[in-house]
């Protein structure tokens, strides 16, 4: 989403047949009424597909999320609240890739019959009293259609409601907390201003109206030491806690954020940034050099490079308009008003079916569209210098798909909603990460990645960023804060979660060699070991395929393998998806043991192209089972190779799951392979302070090295694993 009343296009999908159940170790997603996308992780965490605005109530019902630009179905009664609950439709079912979806918004009865299938909720009472809002902008005039406001039942956790500027909201009689965003539309730019305005405490007995005013908000910015660096995505959030429920609401989506102070124990807030080069550049060369800000409009078309390109203003025209106009190889400008705002898509087809090489977007006002991408990579002016377009002739277009360093910055604030005020910290009050993002063996140059901050009792908005596949970059980070992340490669995501002390340190990512990690729990619904056996059931998420540093992999869409487990020498369950299930165990049973390979669908792909593991441990545990994993962390380069033609050491090391003790492992063997497994020889072993050091001699020529290794333990735990294409010769 380029601008706060921009949004992405997508499409809605009838429901379909009940769908089988959907693999507990892999993300899925679920395609909200709204035609919002929701990504369900294994360990239950959910976030939007989108940098939309959204309210996330978490209490006794599970987690609801509802997108800011749907809160008017909501409202108006067009769509059941329920159906944003996302814990609910994970449990029924819902999952984008099985084919089970929502009903769209154009089949009313389909929607009221879902709506009907979700648990319902208690009213505290009967009783209710009508509630209005006034709204006044930060220039004293009247707020943009999309502010909105948000009120959370100090008393009650199942109540909590949502509505627009000009909406009358019925509240039973009670005590209620509620924040809010006013938009305040500025002249001659594209990004409105979005002021946080919070009512800390009210009391509802009688009709009320509840006011909101912009006008005292100050500035919430940040400023970092990079002279280059721009402010690519910034949040302001607040949370209102009740006695076991949170609201939590976050704003800013492209807009200059605004906030009015206020105080309470019972409120807390936080204003995210995201600091980078920007993505694109936009440099008018003639008649007058003049730089104007803009921003990509999609992420899934951009240039890449410096291009010097002739600027063609064709105005308001419309696809007739166009017809026969040679723009081949040029920057077309087009504008838009409201009342054009549906023709953006055909518009921006017919300049690329008229050859340009991009273009530029200027609006005259701040209003909403769907932007989908078209064929044509498009960039927005966000400021008043878009007005100079009209008489550009010629501009330089630069793209970035990926930034030497970015800033990843949260600055919590308890007690009350947050003051405003421009922060600026120092570089040297950071961390400061040389993270290295190893190669694994695609084509590509840029990947993506998520970022949010943990908070204590809540998480920020989650962030996006390119990955730059096979280099570099410094990441500057809030110290002391626990930040959950991910990278994904192609079509294999890694994902972690720690805190940074300040100052310098590095980090790798996706080095080799992938192998199972047992190093954090699952929290779909509370927080659970990995591996567990609890109630005559097994249960099992497992990341196969995690690079050296831990940082957990698993398996992805298209994926193959099979995940089986054995009681006493017999099986008793399968699942024929890699990286774990639920299987019904045998009681009385002395040893289980848990087999599970996972076959890479990645051509391009050459890093742990097929990963497996064989696990065997008492059956007699209960709760998180003590199993053994080994890991190998060879010194390759950035592109994940070695030398060819010499002696290698390769560091092995052993740990056990997350949260469990036993006495000290030992590895028992390391084999090396040069032929993807087809032969095998043994390596060297050797004990060393941290572990064990696995000798190998590499071939004289590049090529793939496969690994395999045994370990055990007094207790009876075992583990055997082995990872095709370990690391690559050179």
């Amino acid at each position: 989403m380029a601008t706060a009343m921009l949004t992405a296009g997508a499409s809605l999908t009838a429901s379909a047949q009940k769908p089988p159940p959907p693999d507990p170790g892999q993300a899925r997603t679920i395609t909200l009424v709204s035609g919002d996308r929701v990504r369900v992780e294994p360990d239950g965490r959910a976030s939007l597909l989108s940098d939309k605005d959204a309210v996330r109530h978490e209490g006794p019902d599970g987690t609801t999320v509802i997108p800011a630009d749907a809160i008017g179905l909501v409202s108006s009664g067009r769509v059941d609240r329920r159906l944003f609950n996302i814990t609910q439709l994970a449990r029924q079912g819902y999952d984008d890739d099985s084919g089970r979806r929502l009903p769209s918004l154009d089949n009313p009865a389909a929607l009221r019959q879902a709506a009907a299938a979700q648990p319902t909720t208690r009213s505290r009472t009967a009783v209710t009293h009508p509630v209005t809002f006034k709204m006044i902008g930060r220039d004293g005039r009247p707020v943009m259609w999309q502010s909105t406001v948000y009120i959370s039942d100090l008393d009650n956790d199942l109540e909590w409601y949502t509505g627009l500027v000009g909406d009358t909201l019925q509240l039973p009689p009670g005590r209620y907390a509620a924040t809010s965003a006013v938009y305040t539309a500025v002249p001659g730019q594209a990004r409105p201003t979005v002021t946080s305005v919070t009512l800390p405490e009210f009391t509802i007995s009688g009709p009320r109206s509840l006011d909101f005013d912009a006008r005292p908000g100050g500035l919430v910015d940040v400023k970092v030491e990079r002279r280059d660096a721009k402010v690519s995505d910034h949040r302001l959030g607040v949370k209102i806690q009740g006695p076991n429920s949170e609201t939590f609401v976050t704003i800013g989506d492209n807009a200059t954020v605004y906030s009015v102070a206020s105080k309470a124990p019972h409120l807390r807030s936080y204003y995210q940034a995201q600091v980078a080069p920007p993505a694109a550049t936009l440099t008018i060369t003639a008649p007058e050099r003049t730089e104007v800000p803009v921003q990509w409009l999609t992420r899934e078309l951009q240039l890449e490079g410096v291009h010097e390109l002739q600027v063609v203003d064709v105005g308001h025209a419309r696809p007739e308009d166009l017809a026969g106009k040679d723009l081949t190889g040029k920057l077309a400008l087009f504008t838009l008003d409201a009342a054009e705002a549906e023709e953006y898509a055909e518009r921006v087809g017919q300049l690329a079916a008229n050859g340009a090489k991009a273009a530029v977007l200027h609006l005259t006002e701040v209003f909403s569209f769907w932007a989908p991408e078209r064929g044509l990579p498009v960039v927005i002016s966000i400021d008043r210098q878009g007005s100079k377009l009209s008489a550009a002739h010629a501009a330089t277009l630069e793209g970035r798909p990926t930034s030497p360093y970015s800033y990843n910055l949260v600055f919590p604030h308890q007690g009350g909603s947050l003051p405003p005020g421009v922060r600026a910290p120092a570089n040297h009050d950071l961390a400061v990460v040389d993270s290295h993002f190893h190669a694994m063996g695609n084509d590509k140059t840029a990947g993506h990645g998520n970022i949010v901050a943990d908070l204590g009792s809540w998480k920020t908005r989650e962030f996006s960023f390119r990955v730059p596949i096979g280099a570099r970059q410094t990441r500057y980070f809030s110290p002391g804060i626990t930040w959950s992340h991910s990278a994904r490669y192609h079509n294999h995501e890694l994902r972690n979660r720690r805190s940074y002390p300040a100052g310098p340190q590095r980090e790798n990512w996706g080095k080799g060699a992938l192998t199972p990690a047992l190093n954090w729990l699952s929290t779909h619904v509370t927080p659970e070991p990995l591996v567990h056996h609890t109630g005559g059931m097994l249960y099992a998420q497992l990341p196969l395929r995690s690079d050296s540093a831990g940082h957990r992999g698993y398996n992805t869409f298209g994926d193959t393998g099979v995940t089986r487990v054995f009681a006493d020498g017999k099986q008793v369950g399968e699942n024929p998806e890699p990286g774990g299930g639920e299987f019904e165990v045998p009681a009385g049973a002395k040893e289980f043991r848990l087999t599970s390979e996972v076959i890479q669908d990645a051509p391009k792909a050459w890093l742990g192209t097929k990963v497996t593991a064989d696990w065997t441990t008492s059956a007699r545990v209960q709760g998180a089972l003590p199993l053994l994993t080994i890991g190998f962390d060879p010194a390759v380069d950035i592109k994940n190779t070695a030398p060819a033609g010499r002696r290698f050491s390769i560091p092995v090391t052993v740990a056990r799951q997350f949260g469990t003790t036993g006495p000290a492992a030992t590895v028992r063997s390391v084999d090396v392979s040069y032929d993807d497994g087809a032969s095998w020889q043994p390596a060297s072993l050797t004990r060393t302070r941290t572990g064990w050091s696995a000798g190998v001699t590499h071939p004289a020529k590049p090529g793939p090295v496969s690994l395999r290794a045994t370990a055990d333990a007094p207790d009876g735990n075992s583990v055997a694993i082995s990872t095709i294409r370990a690391y690559l010769l050179r």
